[in-house]
């Protein structure tokens, strides 16, 4: 994927932002390795269906401008989206959200607003 067709992450909606945001910390992953760049939000494969391929797909498409494939876990009752771009890992990382164990630093912008807040954590807990 050439890197300027990723939209700009500084022009997102900071409210659906702040939410994917809350999303990758709860469900989410960071992969950097080899120069292989991915995201992956994982669910079960049943119970979370719906909210992956309706929810969180069209908002990874709308927040980056990429498709995000969906993929089933073998011999796991597990599925997940995963978009490989560069870019998009690189601005996650700015935001301090990181490959590896889950730790974040929540990014000024969420602290600013009580709605950004609000999403952020819906994004945890869903």
């Amino acid at each position: 994927m050439r890197i300027n067709k990723v939209k700009d992450i500084t022009h997102a909606n900071k409210e659906k932002l702040a939410e994917f945001l809350g999303i990758m910390l709860g469900d989410g992953n960071i992969y950097s390795k080899n120069g292989t760049h991915r995201i992956v939000v994982t669910g079960h494969c049943e119970e979370d269906y719906d909210y992956l391929v309706n929810y969180i797909k069209p908002l990874i498409k709308n927040l980056f401008g990429l498709e995000a494939s969906l993929w089933k876990h073998k011999n796991k009752n597990a599925i997940a989206l995963s978009v490989c771009s560069k870019r998009i890992v690189e601005n996650l990382n700015l935001l301090g959200l990181n490959a590896g164990p889950k730790t974040m630093r929540i990014p000024k912008f969420i602290k600013s607003n009580k709605i950004y807040i609000t999403n952020f954590i819906r994004g945890v807990a869903d």
